[in-house]
């Protein structure tokens, strides 16, 4: 029997919690056991990634503030600019971790050795969750695999398929297999390269949308401009979005965990 303990490591900053225990009690309890060490991790990595986030936006807004308190008394000042870009280099760097943020809040189903699994993330042609689809597993004429339930994407558009064993047991070493992404019955192919999945097979496959299939899925929301209905371009949504984070917020929370 082996133990295996840690403590947040939000100790280094003052915050102190009781360590986390997680007892190897053999192998009818390894997969929950090591469940717990995985989540127990996850969530401490999820709140530090929350909180150095917080501090980011704290820091963009001290900046704004000096910028603006500079221009009041000498509109002119070379300073002005370079807080003004140091600014925006954060907003960006906000938007890297509200990516790791997602990241982090996914929890990937486990699998045996018997089981197969293809994971990964559905997005649009700005990175960003192409929207509430669902994910099946196809042969290469898209044809569902028989036995192999589809998945739905979470809100960081995240997707976990799980072949059963005795689905997975079935495959040839040769068959070709990909993704089809639907939203009702808008139905598209991902275009992604076949992949082979055998009995203890774990896959990432992420795919990409371009904005045709977006479209197509009817994932974009419409938007009237002089009589005409137009789809929002993926720019626009990424600049609104964006813009979105000049004021603090707590971090992201998803529909379905994994």
């Amino acid at each position: 029997m082996a133990t295996f303990s840690f403590t947040d490591p939000n100790r280094l900053i003052g915050i102190e919690r009781p360590p986390i225990e997680v007892i190897n009690r053999g192998e009818n309890s390894f997969k929950s056991d090591l469940l717990s060490i995985y989540e127990g991790i996850q969530t401490d990595r999820t709140a530090m990634l929350a909180e150095v986030r917080e501090l980011q936006l704290a820091a963009q807004l001290l900046l704004d503030a000096e910028a603006q308190r500079i221009a009041v008394y000498a509109p002119n000042d070379d300073r002005i600019a370079l807080l003004v870009a140091s600014g925006q280099t954060i907003l960006d760097r906000v938007d890297v971790l509200d990516q790791e943020v997602d990241v982090s809040t996914v929890r990937l189903p486990m699998v045996t050795k018997t089981e197969a699994l293809l994971h990964g993330r559905i997005t649009d042609d700005a990175d960003r969750a192409a929207g509430p689809v669902t994910v099946t597993l196809t042969d290469e004429n898209g044809t569902a695999v028989a036995g192999v339930p589809p998945a739905e994407v979470d809100s960081g558009g995240f997707y976990a398929i799980v072949v059963p064993a005795d689905v997975a047991s079935t495959f040839p070493s040769s068959q070709k297999l990909t993704l089809t992404i639907s939203n009702g019955a808008q139905k598209v192919a991902t275009g992604i390269a076949p992949v082979t999945l055998g009995a203890g097979t774990v896959l990432s496959q992420d795919v990409q949308l371009d904005a045709s299939k977006v479209d197509i899925l009817r994932l974009r929301l419409p938007i009237s401009v002089s009589g005409a209905s137009v789809s929002k371009s993926s720019k626009q949504r990424s600049s609104a979005a964006k813009s979105k984070t000049n004021a603090p917020r707590g971090p992201k929370t998803r529909g379905k965990s994994r």
